[in-house]
């Protein structure tokens, strides 16, 4: 659908870095002339959690090639039926590798198949958005943040496969829901992101490390035109805001530490028409 711009970025949370922690997020889009699959993914951040980078990027993309694949092959099939035969897909590759990594595959699932899910499906005719786990949403500037879950602890996809007590007591966590669905000519303006995005909203207001400037309003990802023709743009403005530096007042004699503002791994993909 030519008449959207798609763009995407990420970035390492401040308090990753400071310990060498890979990013755990991850994201994936696709496009044609009829249908669009975009999808964030934050992978689990405990400590017992040992790549769950890995997951993340699998599950982004094993969502976007299974509803790419069965949307063109199954066209009386609801976006809602599509995603649950998504579910079904990600758990079956998911429960496959587990098992070929460990003896134990529930201790594999644990290590690497641990993330949580935001996208949206545009059609020509419906725009619909989902997630499994937090994460946020910005429809024509209307913000609305997916959790947080009790005790910081979101549903993953995954535990649909270990029995967890997750499981037992919310079973609704577990399968896709849908938090919106809007006809595509509603659609002027889209973002989906993972929890990090909510400290890229709340700290608007305040100076970007180093520099006088203000880091701005998030609706400049989606109003800004250099966003869509830059394809690194986003990185780099992420980037920008978690760059610490040490500003020096010679005449004072004084050092001051500017920290980065974004402490979580923070993931965007914009959407404007």
């Amino acid at each position: 659908m030519k008449q959207f711009k798609i763009a995407g970025g990420t970035v390492t949370g401040s308090t990753h870095s400071k310990i060498g922690k890979n990013n755990q997020d991850a994201y994936e889009v696709y496009q044609t002339e009829n249908l669009i699959i975009a999808v964030v993914a934050d992978g689990c951040g405990s400590k017992s959690c040992v790549s769950s980078e890995v997951g993340s990027k699998l599950g982004a993309k094993l969502l976007v090639n299974s509803i790419a694949n069965n949307y063109p092959k199954n066209p009386d099939l609801s976006i809602a039926q599509l995603l649950e035969k998504a579910k079904q897909d990600i758990l079956s590759h998911i429960n496959l590798l587990s098992n070929s990594l460990d003896p134990n595959p529930i201790l594999a699932i644990n290590d690497y198949f641990l993330f949580t899910l935001v996208g949206v499906v545009i059609t020509k005719e419906e725009t619909v958005i989902f997630s499994i786990g937090d994460g946020v949403f910005i429809v024509n500037g209307e913000v609305e943040e997916i959790g947080p879950f009790p005790d910081n602890e979101p549903p993953y996809i995954a535990y649909n496969l270990t029995q967890s007590s997750m499981c037992n007591s919310t079973d609704y966590q577990l399968d896709f829901t849908i938090h919106r669905s809007l006809t595509t000519t509603e659609l002027k303006s889209l973002l989906i992101g993972t929890d990090g995005v909510m400290d890229l909203i709340n700290a608007q207001e305040k100076n970007i490390p180093g520099k006088t400037k203000q880091v701005g309003p998030i609706s400049q990802f989606w109003e800004k035109p250099s966003f869509f023709t830059n394809p690194d743009m986003i990185r780099r403005n992420l980037f920008l805001l978690n760059n610490e530096k040490k500003l020096i007042d010679w005449k004072e004699k004084e050092v001051t530490n500017s920290y980065g503002l974004l402490q979580d791994d923070t993931t965007i993909i914009v959407i404007s028409s």
